[in-house]
């Protein structure tokens, strides 16, 4: 889990933000971001709030396997791409 929180005085803005990551491999995973905006000294309230869900998956194009250098797996040629679906829910 990540977070990061940031105030601009120019704007007068404070924004947070959240991260939970569940990771399968590198780069590859369930994703649920949290943002939130909010004017501070003229006690503006909420700007904006969202949610936003990514998963991404690596899949094998060519059915090749990974495997060990040498070994009989590693014979076959392997082509790995990614592919992420997402949504946004925004409110405020």
């Amino acid at each position: 889990m990540q977070s990061l929180v940031q105030y601009s005085n120019q704007i007068d803005r404070l924004s947070a933000n959240l991260r939970f990551g569940w990771l399968n491999t590198a780069g590859t995973g369930l994703f649920i971001v949290y943002n939130d905006i909010q004017g501070v000294d003229a006690l503006d309230g909420p700007l904006g709030r969202s949610l936003i869900a990514k998963f991404t998956r690596q899949i094998n194009v060519l059915g090749g396997r990974r495997g060990r250098p040498g070994s009989l797996q590693a014979s076959r040629t392997a082509l790995f791409t990614r592919f992420s679906m997402s949504g946004t829910l925004k409110w405020l």
